[in-house]
């Protein structure tokens, strides 16, 4: 397992560095420093590694979350790190990556961003009810249907930043965060909100 886990560690850093595309397993080989064959032995081919890659990266994506979880003051709090975790994200990987895996290899671009869906409205739903019972969420409103909401936001943002290109991604995400913060927040925590964060958006 610790040469697997080496194998997809340096076969993620040259992927983001030059895509999926421009990458062969003759390259990746050469750089750990082993035979194809024995490259074969723990990878079965090109797409079996980059998917391996691509759920790794949403464990790792699972665990910053559950920190977050852990080591936050509310509900509020929990949001806005999330906010910045998703940004940071999207700021860490090239475009030529995405563009790499929804061309080349659609299907596993289908099945990271089922993956995703599910792990984002099970973190947002759990957020949602710890936010209701710290009174900072409104109590009238319905957890999946809001939940679900979010996570279609972040599928949008594409088509938003196509209509509106004089924005940047982090602008635009920032703007729909401070507009759906406000429509189910309580007073007391659009109060928390306004104090403590508004103003570093």
């Amino acid at each position: 397992m610790e040469k697997e886990h080496e194998i997809i560690e340096k076969a993620r850093n040259l992927f983001m560095k030059y895509g999926f595309r421009s990458i062969t397993m003759d390259d990746l080989a050469h750089e750990l420093s082993i035979s194809k064959k024995t490259l074969y032995n723990f990878i079965k081919d090109k797409a079996d590694l980059i998917r391996k890659i691509t759920h790794a990266e949403i464990m790792k994506m699972t665990k910053h979350m559950r920190d977050i979880f852990e080591n936050s003051a509310n509900t509020i709090d929990r949001m806005i790190k999330i906010n910045v975790l998703v940004i940071e994200m999207r700021r860490n990987t090239p475009a030529n990556v995405k563009y790499d895996l929804q061309k080349y290899y659609p299907e596993i671009a289908e099945e990271v961003k089922k993956l995703l869906e599910q792990k984002m409205f099970e973190a947002i739903k759990e957020n949602h009810e710890l936010g209701k019972k710290e009174g900072v969420i409104r109590l009238d409103l319905e957890t999946d249907i809001i939940a679900s909401l979010q996570v279609c936001r972040s599928n949008i943002i594409e088509n938003i930043i196509e209509i509106l290109d004089k924005y940047n991604y982090e602008k635009i995400l920032n703007e729909i965060f401070d507009y759906h913060i406000r429509a189910i927040t309580t007073p007391k925590g659009l109060e928390y909100y306004l104090k403590n964060y508004k103003n570093n958006l």
